[in-house]
């Protein structure tokens, strides 16, 4: 499963995603890996984000690039909401004639940047795929024990951070203690973020040390190279690349 989390500042908007998948086999064992690239770029100022089912996310962001392809005026963000939605609802349903639900379940995070004005984020659920326009904060996937952290430490970020960045890395680090206090077997890996304020999107470069004083010190890093993200480990000088789900579904 997943945590993607966004939220709409007044800055702009941030939307986060851990990097776990989880596999699980028909006696109940699971595999668990941590290189999935969970937010992909749709246009220079479109992402998205899933959790849930790599193989019919990876149907939805295929034809939604594709859609994308051949009639550029759907790069408007509002635009493509409403192809999202009718999209996922169409390989959730088509998936649910092979399969169960939970295997076909799917949540979509849409973040966008029109020409003009700030940014939107929309969430889609499975299994109707309303579009749901984020007004402060939304949650998809397993990580939805941060769910009473956003409720109560939202604003409270809203107003402490100086610039979206600040206030990114603030939430980062809040998120990272209350899974580690949850113990969310599902999510974990790295997370990726990306920043989406007027006029563009970018990706935000993230840093993770540990200083626990029983374990040697690790420093990772995730960074971003033509829309791909790159886990980095600082101590060990090793590299992943995250796998999109056309790639973990193969």
């Amino acid at each position: 499963m997943t945590m993607v989390t966004a939220c709409h500042f007044d800055e702009g908007a941030v939307i986060i995603a851990d990097s776990r998948v989880t596999w699980t086999y028909s006696n109940g064992g699971q595999l668990l890996s941590d290189r999935a690239q969970k937010i992909l770029p749709l246009g220079p100022n479109l992402g998205v984000a899933f959790a849930g089912s790599v193989s019919v996310a990876n149907k939805i962001v295929s034809e939604i690039r594709l859609s994308i392809k051949k009639k550029p005026r759907l790069a408007n963000p509002v635009r493509l909401s409403n192809k999202l939605s009718r999209t996922a609802a169409y390989y959730y349903r088509k998936c649910l004639r092979n399969a169960d639900e939970m295997s076909c379940s799917v949540s979509l995070v849409l973040g966008g940047v029109p020409k003009r004005g700030g940014p939107f984020i929309w969430t889609f659920r499975a299994p109707d795929f309303a579009t749901t326009l984020v007004s402060e904060w939304a949650v998809i996937g397993s990580g939805a024990v941060v769910r009473p952290y956003l409720k109560n430490n939202f604003r409270r970020i809203n107003e402490q951070g100086a610039s979206l960045k600040e206030k990114a890395t603030i939430l980062i680090s809040g998120l990272e203690s209350e899974l580690g206090r949850n113990d969310v077997v599902t999510v974990g890996g790295l997370f990726q973020a990306i920043l989406l304020s007027s006029g563009h999107i970018y990706p935000l470069t993230y840093r993770f040390m540990d200083l626990t004083p029983e374990a040697p010190a690790s420093a990772k890093e995730t960074t971003v190279s033509k829309g791909t993200w790159i886990q980095k480990d600082l101590g060990k000088q090793k590299q992943v690349t995250l796998l999109e789900p056309r790639s973990l579904s193969e």
